[in-house]
C-alpha cells in the first residue's frame, strides 16, 4: 500500500473510530441512535474515503 493511500485507510479508521465514539456518548442520552442509524453513519464514512481515493487516483493517472 502507498504512502497517501495508508494515509487514507488510518483517517478513515479513525472517522469510524469517531463515530462509534459518538455512538457510545449517544447511547447514554435521551435519544440514543439506532443500529440503522450508526451503520448510515459508518457508511457514510466508507462512501466519503471511496469519493477521495476515487479523486486522488483520478489526479495520479
Amino acid at each position: 500500500m502507498s504512502a497517501p493511500t495508508q494515509a487514507l485507510a488510518d483517517l478513515e479508521t479513525a472517522a469510524v473510530v469517531e463515530v462509534e465514539a459518538k455512538f457510545a456518548r449517544r447511547a447514554a442520552g435521551a435519544k440514543p441512535w439506532t443500529i440503522g442509524e450508526y451503520l448510515d453513519q459508518v457508511a457514510e464514512v466508507h462512501a466519503r474515503f471511496a469519493r477521495l481515493r476515487y479523486f486522488q487516483q483520478k489526479a495520479a493517472a
